[in-house]
């Protein structure tokens, strides 16, 4: 699966204050501070957009071409 995205670079200016509190939560989570923006930002605006191999597996659902299961044990017992 493919979940490479292309990403638009931005800049920002934020309070010194508000930044150095964005800089401790990203290394205290050991994540970069864009990560922690976009998935911030992601959150807050409830942002949540499929890659294509999702979208193209949505599509097939929704034309019928799904596999249905009755049943949990089912869905399990066709892995």
């Amino acid at each position: 699966m493919n979940t490479k995205e292309t990403k638009k670079a931005t800049s920002l200016r934020l309070n010194r204050g508000l930044y150095s509190k964005i800089e401790e939560l990203a290394k205290k989570e050991n994540r970069s501070i864009s990560n922690l923006l976009e998935t911030i930002i992601s959150e807050a605006l409830n942002y949540n957009e499929p890659n294509k191999e999702t979208k193209e597996a949505i599509k097939e659902l929704k034309e019928g071409k799904g596999v249905n299961f009755s049943s949990i044990d089912e869905l399990f017992k066709s892995i």
